[in-house]
């Protein structure tokens, strides 16, 4: 049986691994991060609910600046905290997070901002298409 290998760059030095192996410990962290979520206490709970809209960012490394600056009064930073403290307390990867914040970032510019100017039916097919893709899910598959 042939393994896909991957590389990256560490310091100038190239490390080898293979994506099985790679694969197995993203899948091993996305059930970890879920094991973390559910066994949350309520006061952990309710601490990423409050926490402010900017840690949340900065804890999934998204950057709201992406907004198109003409209409940022319009970005809803109360509902984006809410999405993101839901992401964080049901233990989904940042990676995920990214990419579908990414996605919304791009969705809102391109309505300008205004929810009448979408399709809802392509909307929601292209959110159900990035959310079955295999780095949105949290076991890697």
């Amino acid at each position: 049986m042939e393994v896909s290998r991957w590389a990256i760059e560490v310091g100038g030095d190239r490390r080898l691994g293979d994506t099985k192996a790679h694969s197995r410990s993203f899948s091993a962290s996305g059930e970890l991060r879920k094991h973390l979520a559910a066994e949350a206490t309520e006061e952990e709970k309710q601490a990423i609910a409050d926490a402010p809209v900017g840690q949340l960012r900065e804890q999934y490394g998204v950057d709201q600046t992406k907004v198109m600056p003409v209409i940022q009064d319009r970005w809803d930073s109360e509902e984006e905290a809410t999405v993101l403290a839901t992401f964080s307390q049901q233990g989904v990867a940042p990676e995920a997070v990214k990419e579908m914040y990414s996605w919304w970032v791009s969705l809102f510019n391109g309505a300008l901002g205004d929810a009448h100017n979408l399709d809802l039916a392509a909307t929601e097919s292209e959110f159900r298409a990035i959310a079955k893709r295999p780095s949105t899910t949290s076991s890697g598959s």
